[in-house]
């Protein structure tokens, strides 16, 4: 029963007006759950009142606090276990869920569209329709725990014990029975303790903006993801035809239930020659690579040349695909999976005529090798960000030690982290040595390398390309590689960010997979990369005052702005390019490239 808020006088339920003072109380003084506490009148779930205006506080109660830790969960651990079983197979819940599961799913999904036929389908993901218990049976499948699971839980006892524990408090909210303290307290346990498990030790893509800021801190305090709008251009050689490309386009996030449709293409070839197309666009980049040391070439006719690249690369993608990434907004993250025999080509100089812009001034772009198997990285203890700076090793670029290393030391001892620098000694080469380069690389001390000086690629030998070091010495990518797979046997790890500043760093014509042993490398880019490192090279010949600028301004984003490292490059691309404007070549904004995670952040 409700009182008369000018009076005070009890109501009947059914009263349209206060019987002592006659005012007109109406509907809005029925029996309800709750009643505002200023004019009585009946409130739902409204913030403030319907009647009155006064604001309304909800009292936070056990069920519901309980309900909001749990649909939070639930909605990252499905996220998890999805984005892991992609990783394995496209169609992975065909392939990788038990078929018991996949049938009381799909008749539970079935069930809820008869319900609610009105209502429009949402393209939800299938794990919605399981329990915590299937959970558990998916991820201790004996497939799917060997090769993907085992690496995040450890123990698979463990995380089923945990998994029923949630399933029986699940039943408790889903039935509306009182939640105890002990029942709250083991949900935030048992949950935090499983997502522990896969959200501190995996580095993901960024969420989009729209979603929660992440709450996890990836790699200890030294390693993090960032939530910025996000897509995923996935291409693979047809094992049909080889002259096709498979071609798809996804976005999502972490906890996004409903995702939508990845949208799917094929690359056909103009003439259906791939072979002739692609020697076309390497010829166009050689062309491109040689204007460095082609005197007289002017700022009108230069451009040309990378933009005729960037409209042969975009002219292959279909409409479909055009439209998605037109979709995405400026400064989103765009993730490049591609085949083996893909690498080669410049994918980030799509040109857009639309946008009138390249995909790699546009978006924070990171390449990911279908081949490389990425493993999951180890906490790193709380510590000081350590560099290594290996600067003019091979004493032939002396400008390079106060235009990179003295700025870049400054930089990052300014946000407290330690830099190690190797440069040429004329009194001792012992410093910049092969030797002791490889003893630092091998020490697994370091979370950032940055390495200034020169470089090549071997197209005929592309295990040998590499840096000059001292006494006219050569680091090979096959010396990098052995060094950075030490570093874990010394109970070190490799570093997370791997900056190589000099010539044809980047280039790579095709992933020999030599991380297998069976077959050489197929450059510094596999030999880098294989380690799970995030890797930044250049495509071909650099340009020192250009590319001395790109180091620079990317740390200042990376660090001082703590952009994530796609973010961080794309915003030192745009840098470089406005800064040499004026310059008659400069193409270093196109030169180089990032191949890992473009959500990649670092914490000093």
């Amino acid at each position: 029963m409700s009182s008369c808020p000018f009076c005070g006088t009890k109501l009947e339920a059914a009263a349209a007006k206060c019987g002592k003072c006659g005012a007109n109380v109406g509907e809005r003084f029925k029996t309800a759950s709750r009643l505002c506490p200023k004019c009585g009148g009946t409130l739902k779930t409204e913030s403030e009142c319907p009647w009155c205006g006064a604001p309304i506080i909800h009292e936070k109660t056990k069920e519901s606090e309980a309900y909001i830790v749990l649909k939070t969960f639930e909605n990252r651990l499905r996220n998890f276990i999805q984005s892991e079983l992609e990783k394995t197979d496209l169609d992975w819940w065909r392939t990788r869920v038990p078929g018991d599961i996949r049938e009381v799913a799909n008749s539970r999904r079935s069930r809820n569209e008869c319900l609610y036929p009105w209502r429009d389908p949402k393209d939800t993901s299938p794990l919605c329709y399981v329990d915590f218990q299937d959970y558990a049976k998916i991820v201790t499948a004996e497939r799917n725990w060997n090769e993907v699971f085992e690496s995040f839980f450890k123990d698979k006892h463990e995380i089923t014990t945990k998994l029923k524990e949630l399933s029986l408090i699940r039943n408790t909210i889903a039935h509306c029975h009182d939640v105890n303290e002990k029942d709250l307290a083991k949900l935030k346990k048992c949950a935090d303790g499983i997502a522990s498990c896969f959200e501190t030790e995996q580095i993901t893509s960024a969420d989009q903006s729209s979603f929660k800021q992440a709450e996890s801190i990836l790699l200890g305090e030294v390693v993090s993801k960032t939530c910025s709008p996000y897509g995923v251009l996935r291409l693979k050689c047809d094992n049909k035809d080889p002259e096709d490309i498979n071609i798809e386009f996804s976005s999502g996030g972490a906890g996004d239930v409903v995702r939508p449709k990845p949208v799917l293409g094929k690359i056909k070839w103009p003439l259906g020659n791939r072979k002739l197309i692609e020697d076309e666009i390497r010829h166009l980049l050689q062309t491109v690579a040689s204007q460095h040391f082609i005197t007289g070439t002017s700022r009108e006719t230069f451009p040309k040349f990378i933009q005729e690249v960037g409209e042969n690369m975009y002219s292959v993608f279909p409409e479909s695909i055009r439209r998605e990434i037109q979709k995405l907004s400026e400064r989103s993250m765009l993730a490049l999976e591609l085949d083996d025999s893909l690498v080669g080509l410049p994918w980030e100089l799509a040109f857009d005529p639309i946008q009138k812009d390249y995909l790699c001034m546009r978006f924070g772009i990171g390449r990911v090798v279908y081949s490389e198997n990425v493993a999951i990285r180890k906490r790193r203890p709380k510590r000081q960000t350590r560099m290594l700076l290996i600067c003019n090793p091979a004493g032939n670029m002396a400008s390079s030690i106060n235009e990179v290393a003295v700025p870049i030391t400054k930089r990052l001892e300014s946000f407290g982290a330690e830099v190690a620098c190797l440069s040429y000694d004329p009194n001792s080469s012992h410093h910049s040595s092969k030797e002791n380069i490889l003893r630092h690389l091998s020490s697994g001390s370091y979370d950032i390398v940055h390495f200034t000086g020169h470089g090549s690629y071997d197209s005929l030998f592309p295990q040998e390309s590499g840096f000059a070091v001292a006494d006219k010495k050569w680091l090979s990518a096959k010396d990098i590689a052995d060094a950075l797979d030490c570093s874990k046997n010394v109970g070190g790890e490799p570093p997370f960010i791997f900056y190589a500043d000099s010539c044809e760093s980047g280039a790579q014509e095709g992933w020999n997979r030599g991380a297998t042993g069976t077959k050489p490398l197929g450059g510094l880019s596999e030999a880098i990369v294989r380690n799970n490192i995030a890797y930044i090279g250049a495509s071909w010949a650099a340009a020192i005052k250009p590319t001395n600028w790109l180091a620079l301004a990317f740390y200042d984003s990376l660090l001082l702005k703590n952009e994530p490292i796609g973010l961080a490059l794309l915003d030192a691309k745009k840098s470089v390019k406005n800064e040499f404007r004026t310059e008659d070549v400069n193409c270093e904004w196109a030169n180089f490239l990032l191949y890992g995670d473009p959500s990649l952040s670092i914490r000093i």
